[in-house]
């Protein structure tokens, strides 16, 4: 069987996604702090980030979690999951994995180890 070419794994649409960071953050702002309050997204917490493109909403879920929380990033692409991971470092974050993982088979996870599960703006490309 041959596998189709994710669409998602692309350095130039990583790119375009990093180059609007900004904006989408200012865009989302209002709706993405709704979306963690909630999901109870607090200190302490494990929270599974489905879809997490670039990172930027694990990134904000984990200065919420704080060092005593963390942050599963998991995206379809692996070109999105090295993005995440690069959005991680440069925030110095420690407790952010991300995880190349589809949202569509969730099996591989441990029940209950998490507190909050989160998706923007990525549900509607879930299989």
């Amino acid at each position: 069987m041959i596998k189709a070419e994710n669409p998602f794994d692309s350095a130039d649409l990583v790119a375009r996604w990093r180059a609007n960071a900004e904006r989408r953050a200012a865009f989302l702002q209002v709706a993405t702090e709704r979306m963690l309050d909630a999901a109870g997204v607090a200190a302490g917490a494990h929270v599974l980030d489905l879809g997490t493109g670039t990172g930027d909403t694990a990134v904000l879920a984990a200065l919420r979690v704080g060092p005593e929380g963390r942050v599963l990033a998991t995206d379809v692409s692996e070109a999105m999951v090295r993005a995440a991971a690069e959005t991680a470092s440069e925030a110095g974050l420690q407790n952010v994995e991300c995880r190349r993982l589809d949202a569509a088979v969730l099996a591989s996870l441990e029940p209950g180890a998490f507190d909050s599960v989160i998706a923007r703006f990525s549900l509607m490309f879930v299989d």
